[in-house]
């Protein structure tokens, strides 16, 4: 555990205290109990991902050296015995939510810049042997994406369009909105071919002068 003092975390995001640990990743053998540290030197691990074959590890983390400097984050792939650890120059910014679009291809949540609150993310899909982003969503979202999911070999994302926000399915040829327009849809969980989604309905009481 290495302490950090992130006075730009905490005036920025509030997440000063995020900011003091270092978060590791392990490897854990469901049948023995086996617990071994994955070679994730220097990095504060945020966001982990398998890929299909169960062979490969995409994860987001944070340099030590960023830690109360910048609020970046870093996408890395290694083996599932950590080894061949790799960083994946993906955007200049936090790079969040990564999701194996296939074997060869990773969705991600980018920022363009490492304030992340300046400028609209956007969803990428880029080339995991070269980090290379091979294409972006931006304009269907009305230039806002806040979360990626995957779900048997496709993925979904939460963005904006008209003011509000809403469950899309991403595929090749583009994004498609599958949530009712006007309501804030938030969150989505699946099962088989169907799913459950959350969603908020502003509601004011009669009589109230509340606008």
């Amino acid at each position: 555990q290495v302490t950090v003092a992130d006075d730009l975390g905490w005036r920025h995001l509030g997440d000063g205290e995020r900011e003091g640990t270092l978060h590791q990743l392990h490897l854990l053998t469901l049948a023995t109990g086996e617990d071994v540290a994955l070679a994730t030197p220097g990095l504060d691990v945020r966001e982990v991902a398998w890929s299909p074959d169960g062979q490969r590890l995409v994860i987001s983390a944070k340099r030590m050296a960023d830690l109360g400097r910048n609020l970046d984050l870093d996408l890395f792939t290694l083996d599932r015995d950590g080894t061949g650890l790799r960083h994946l120059p993906v955007g200049p910014g936090p790079d969040q939510h990564p999701v194996w679009f296939d074997a060869q291809h990773l969705a991600v949540q980018s920022h363009p810049d490492s304030l992340h609150e300046s400028e609209p993310s956007q969803l990428l899909i880029c080339d995991v042997a070269s980090g290379e982003v091979q294409r972006r969503f931006l304009q269907e979202f009305d230039d806002c994406v806040w979360g990626i999911w995957g779900h048997a070999g496709r993925f979904y994302a939460r963005g904006a369009r008209r003011g509000t926000a809403a469950i899309f399915a991403v595929d090749t040829d583009g994004v498609h909105q599958l949530t009712p327009p006007g309501w804030n849809c938030w969150d989505i969980r699946f099962g088989g071919d169907r799913a459950v989604y959350f969603n908020q309905l502003e509601r004011i009481a009669r009589g109230s002068d509340n606008r």
